[in-house]
């Protein structure tokens, strides 16, 4: 084993470095749909046919791990699906995983949350569903729930490494209490709050004291909620039947200054998706074919390509199963458990996401051995481990992603085999991320 290791490491290095490259380097304003990459084959035994389809046609969304870099897919719910197992695409490898059982066919159409087991419900997840960096969880609230529909106001979160959900048990006027469906959610990373819209309220859930405020603003109809988070100007757009935006920092309403061009083409729509791009400094948005993006400055939505893209989103909508990825500055679309998954590539290059993304951590560095290294080279890593696993990962100087891998403290000593083949000569950056630290040290390759 000790001689195969560094071997099998390699492989999966070059696939993860492939995938990412190919992301990167996509043309401005084009779309590429992978080929076999349908969510069905993945799909539990016990959700069937239809129940498996309805985990996501089902007014059901995601939300996108940007640590695991993994889209993850979580639905079902009403008389759809008692499939309550969490689904997820890693845009790493390209491939399906089933990262929970499903326990929600145990007990069938029980219109609980919880479950006996202790597991949430299957239920319609809409726009409800955030990744939460700080916690590195998704974070999960609202929704009409397997049997009899009704919303939940239960905070769960989940993680996807060890696969396991947690009930926060949170306190306050949670939302969902009023209409336990149909909302929208956004993830403030500087507060470490979720802001949670439905036509009622604007809820306000604090991760540090694990509890719910509201503020009673909201203008929303019932249906075709959407929130967006702009971490440049810290506000949150809610796209109902009306665009209406908050000021994060200054708790206020901002709404008067933010009409926008074909707003009505756009928000009459079968609940459209709507993601930010933070190399653009836009939003875009899809409800079949072309996508739409809204500059900032101008407040004018332009249409982009279709061609290549799907026609038409699933009857009941997108939500958040259209996702801007920060590593590969890319869209992803998971669009069906009968349709391949789709990437939209908005503007050039790839992004620096997962170097600031670290850079918020606690640094320390560490060795890398033998530097400079060259083609074939098996790594050591030399570092006081504070932890048993931990996340590698390789970027060039620019921040280009180049692979990633988790892996136990024994198998970094013992060595890594990188991909050589397509680097450049200069200098890499090694990232080892163990949740609450980050090891990092730089080493120059030569061809």
């Amino acid at each position: 084993m000790k001689q195969l290791l560094p071997v099998i490491l390699a492989a999966f290095c070059a696939f993860s470095a492939l995938a990412n490259q190919t992301l990167i380097n996509l043309p401005v304003d084009s779309w590429y749909t992978v080929p076999n990459t349908k969510m069905r084959p993945s799909c539990d035994p016990h959700s069937g046919s239809y129940g498996c389809a309805a985990v996501q046609s089902a007014w059901s969304g995601g939300a996108y791990d940007a640590d695991q870099q993994k889209m993850m897919i979580w639905g079902g719910g009403h008389v759809d699906s008692d499939d309550n197992a969490v689904y997820a695409f890693s845009t790493q490898d390209w491939r399906w995983e089933q990262l929970t059982p499903n326990t929600g066919y145990l007990t069938p159409q029980s219109g609980v949350d919880p479950l006996p087991s202790g597991d949430p419900a299957s239920r319609h997840t809409y726009n409800g569903l955030a990744y939460a960096g700080h916690i590195k969880r998704m974070w999960a609230c609202q929704g009409s729930v397997a049997g009899n529909g009704n919303g939940t106001g239960v905070v769960w979160t989940f993680d996807a490494v060890q696969k396991k959900w947690y009930n926060m048990k949170a306190t306050g006027t949670a939302a969902g209490s009023y209409f336990g469906y149909n909302g929208g959610c956004s993830y403030d990373p500087v507060s470490r709050k979720a802001f949670f819209s439905d036509p009622r309220y604007v809820y306000i859930y604090s991760f540090d004291s694990n509890a719910w405020t509201s503020v009673g603003w909201a203008k929303e109809d019932w249906g075709k909620k959407a929130d967006v988070y702009d971490p440049k100007r810290r506000l949150i757009f809610f796209f109902g039947n009306r665009i209406n935006v908050w000021d994060i920092q200054n708790n206020r309403e901002i709404t008067t200054g933010w009409s926008t061009s074909d707003s009505a083409t756009l928000l009459n729509g079968n609940f459209t998706a709507f993601d930010y791009d933070a190399k653009a400094d836009q939003i875009v948005a899809w409800n079949g074919g072309g996508p739409y993006e809204l500059d900032m400055t101008t407040k004018q939505w332009v249409r982009k390509s279709g061609a290549g893209a799907p026609p038409a989103p699933l009857p009941n909508g997108t939500y958040g199963r259209w996702r801007y990825l920060p590593d590969d500055n890319v869209f992803v679309l998971v669009n069906g458990v009968d349709s391949n998954v789709c990437f939209y590539k908005h503007t050039a290059g790839g992004g620096t996401a997962t170097e600031k993304r670290d850079a918020s951590f606690a640094e320390r560095p560490f060795a890398v051995s033998p530097n400079p290294f060259h083609s074939g080279a098996v790594i050591k890593l030399d570092a006081a481990f504070p932890g048993s696993k931990a996340r590698l990962r390789v970027f060039t100087s620019e921040g280009r992603l180049v692979c990633s891998g988790d892996f136990t403290g024994a198998a970094l000593r013992q060595g890594v085999r990188l991909p050589g083949k397509g680097l450049s000569s200069g200098v890499y950056l090694f990232c080892l991320d163990f949740g609450t630290e980050v090891l990092k040290a730089r080493a120059f390759f030569l061809q």
